[in-house]
């Protein structure tokens, strides 16, 4: 017969169970009330909360790892090892906590209060994964990003992949995390640094952009996302800004939904934006549409839709050194009465001069620069890749409606040329409803949220009515 193990804890089970009376809701790192119970005992389950599976985990903070595997039997238990580990362990979690996040709803929860996380000279170590600042040609990175998103998204969701050039300028002056599984990297996130006008208080900000996880280390999500917010403790950054898509399937939304869930007091959730997008090249959009009704629009109506009402204007040149602080004025007096405004100064706009996927054109009238247009050219996947520009600045001294409509049209023709298949504008305060009109930009389909992470939970800015933000 084999011998017995020896019992890890002491204590009677009556006792632990006296002790452990509600434990869901004193686990370190979740929301107040997170577990609550959603109606009383009596109500029904949904069909995610009778999900069996036969190993999933969640991180949910640091320290605390929630592990579900089946098991009917209904038992509190506490295992305390000599090194000062303390496991409790709940078998079959009663159906009153259906709050719990999928999927470890209707499963055995392990709830493991372990060691605290080792840090050395070269980063953090949870679970055997390394976060760490990156170091690299960056081309892993678009490798990672290629290898999770275009097999989790493309013919779901519009989404777009950056190039190296471009992680390179994000990375510039801002902060790029990694996850590493040994020599594998597993896990991004960058955080551009942006001086933000909010109200009448001026704040450092971070444009939070390139998470990406692989799918088989999800677990290191939220420690990447905790790295980010001590990154911009230490930088002095109020909060970091990002978006994410409304698919309600897509894992990034399913992440971002039950974040803020359970950390109510670190993430907000501001407002829903769209892109106005203008159809450039139609038979390149109606392979890669996603719909039946942006098929049928590009098949049908695409040789309409591609159409502008001006062709190249002569007043339209590309941006120089020598613009670039009237265009930081230019960009000033636009957005003085919104209620949020990114500020640009010369230096930063000479800084996104550098970025290759970028360009940005100005309308010259006797000498002075009356307008700018800064757009970014991506590659973009529906069913297939298009590439496509984006518009992230737009600002006007005085133009009228008639010289506006040129210089966007201008813009829609240059980039014809160029091959871009759509270009496509966030629908702010900053960009001119009626211009993009004029020139054939349809409404926004898609909805983007826009969300903030918060460094300090006391301060949570009121989600603006007017704003002008970069999140590309």
């Amino acid at each position: 017969m084999p011998a017995r193990r020896p019992a890890r804890c002491a204590r009677p089970r009556d006792s632990v169970r006296r002790e452990l009376f509600n434990p869901p809701r004193d686990i370190p790192g979740l929301a107040p009330g997170f577990l609550r119970p959603p109606g009383g005992q009596g109500q029904q389950q949904s069909p995610n909360q009778t999900e069996r599976t036969s190993e999933q985990s969640a991180e949910i903070s640091g320290n605390v790892l929630l592990t579900a595997r089946p098991n009917l039997q209904p038992e509190w238990r506490v295992l305390a090892e000599a090194d000062g580990t303390v496991r409790v362990e709940v078998t079959a979690l009663p159906a009153r906590y259906g709050c719990l996040p999928s999927p470890l709803k209707g499963c055995r929860a392990r709830v493991r209060r372990g060691r605290q996380t080792v840090a050395g000279r070269s980063g953090e170590f949870m679970a055997g994964i390394e976060i760490r600042e990156y170091c690299g040609d960056f081309e892993d990175l678009v490798e990672l990003a290629r290898r999770v998103w275009i097999p989790q998204y493309a013919g779901r969701m519009w989404f777009s992949l950056p190039d190296a050039p471009t992680l390179r300028c994000w990375a510039k002056g801002g902060g790029c995390l990694a996850a590493y599984d040994g020599s594998k990297i597993v896990g991004s996130i960058f955080s551009i640094p942006y001086t933000l006008r909010v109200r009448s208080s001026v704040l450092k900000t971070g444009l939070i952009t390139g998470f990406t996880v692989d799918p088989s280390h999800r677990r290191i999500a939220l420690p990447l996302v905790e790295r980010i917010r001590k990154l911009h403790e230490e930088q002095g950054i109020a909060f970091g800004i990002g978006g994410f898509a409304s698919d309600q399937t897509s894992p990034s939304y399913r992440f971002w939904t039950r974040y803020a869930r359970a950390f109510p007091q670190k993430y907000h959730f501001l407002f829903r934006t769209g892109h106005w997008f203008k159809i450039l090249a139609p038979g390149a959009l109606s392979r890669a549409g996603i719909t039946a009704w942006e098929r049928l629009a590009s098949g049908t109506l695409g040789h309409l839709l591609r159409l502008t009402p001006h062709a190249s204007d002569p007043h339209v040149r590309q941006c120089c050194a020598g613009d670039l602080e009237q265009c930081s004025k230019m960009l000033d007096k636009a957005s003085a009465d919104l209620d949020w405004a990114t500020v640009w100064s010369a230096k930063q706009l000479a800084n996104e001069l550098d970025d290759p996927a970028s360009e940005t054109l100005v309308f010259e009238q006797e000498g002075s620069v009356r307008g700018v247009v800064r757009y970014r050219r991506v590659v973009t996947y529906g069913r297939a890749a298009i590439c496509a520009a984006a518009i992230d600045l737009w600002a006007d001294d005085g133009l009228t409606g008639p010289q506006r409509v040129r210089l966007l049209s201008h813009v829609c023709n240059h980039l014809r040329e160029r091959d871009v298949h759509v270009l496509l504008a966030l629908r702010c305060a900053m960009m001119p409803a009626s211009t993009f009109a004029a020139n054939l930009f349809l409404p926004p389909m898609a909805q983007l949220h826009v969300a903030a992470l918060l460094t300090r939970p006391e301060f949570a800015p009121a989600p603006p009515k007017t704003y002008s933000l970069v999140l590309s």
